[in-house]
């Protein structure tokens, strides 16, 4: 509905994302157990083990002056891309968490069917914020050869 929203009435979202945005400034203990609320149990392991001040911190510098430049790149990412999955000719390795309550694993499964050389490592005990935890080892993904 969030999502939607922020489509459907930008002026609107961004006001109320500015209102949040400054009592997350002032309380930003709100946003870091709000993390939790929804999470799934891989994403409170790593959370708890000291990604949500992380987290927290990067939401902080990222709404310093307003929420517009996150409703932003969340609009790029809600609105058509201009393209089809279908017409994307080169080789796409997707990796997503098995465990995601934030974007469920079905859309995952759902974008590799449409991309031609589209595949999918589907990390079966991990959350939404794996890459946190992983991140040198999916950049390490981009040096297998082809198909590996």
């Amino acid at each position: 509905r969030l999502t939607s929203g922020t489509l459907r009435r930008p002026d609107l979202a961004r006001r109320v994302g500015d209102r949040l945005a400054t009592l997350v400034q002032r309380h930003p203990g709100l946003l870091g157990a709000s993390l939790a609320w929804r999470a799934s149990a891989a994403d409170r392991r790593l959370l708890d083990a000291g990604e949500r001040a992380q987290i927290v911190q990067a939401a902080l510098e990222a709404t310093e002056r307003g929420i517009g430049p996150f409703l932003d790149d969340l609009g790029l990412v809600l609105r058509p891309w201009g393209f089809e999955p279908e017409s994307v000719a080169g080789e796409v390795l997707l990796v997503h968490g098995g465990q995601d309550a934030t974007v469920p694993p079905a859309h995952a499964r759902d974008l590799a069917r449409r991309l031609p050389r589209g595949s999918l490592r589907l990390l079966a005990g991990e959350g939404h914020f794996f890459f946190r935890a992983r991140f040198g080892e999916l950049l390490g993904l981009l040096l297998e050869p082809a198909g590996g």
